[in-house]
């Protein structure tokens, strides 16, 4: 197997660079959106999600690297991207993009976290001290 990855990696980074240094300017390679298609058992690590989550602009991977079971063919997978980014413009309408939970919200309606999760958190541990004096562990509370 390590010379498949080795393999699979030495040439499929060489075709990503070769992408990124000849077929896009500087400003398409930053806001570039990748879907990789995937199965659920390797949905969240993969080589093919790592290899493009080195080689993208900074900090860009976090938002425009996007993995899913659904995308059976390009067109699907423009679907999905169209709907990612036409939720996010519209998260930014409804609750703003100033402050850290304003992106949180509107990043909330195109990513696989609740868009009221990090209101629910806190409210949860609340009822939980409240009705049944039990603590939450401390990364649940707000």
């Amino acid at each position: 197997m390590k010379e498949a990855t080795q393999l699979q990696a030495n040439l499929c980074i060489r075709q990503i660079i070769d992408w990124r240094d000849n077929l896009l300017s500087a400003e398409e390679w930053r806001e570039l959106y990748v879907v990789i298609p995937t199965v659920w058992a390797v949905h969240e690590d993969n080589p093919r999600k790592e290899m493009f989550r080195q080689l993208m602009h900074p900090g860009r991977a976090e938002t425009h690297l996007i993995t899913s079971e659904w995308p059976r063919g390009d067109g699907e997978a423009r679907t999905l991207l169209g709907r990612i980014v036409a939720d996010r413009a519209i998260g930014r309408l409804v609750f703003g993009d100033e402050t850290a939970d304003q992106r949180m919200k509107s990043m909330g309606l195109s990513s696989g976290v609740d868009v009221v999760l990090d209101d629910a958190l806190p409210a949860i541990c609340s009822a939980l001290k409240e009705g049944f004096n039990k603590e939450c562990p401390k990364n649940n509370e707000k």
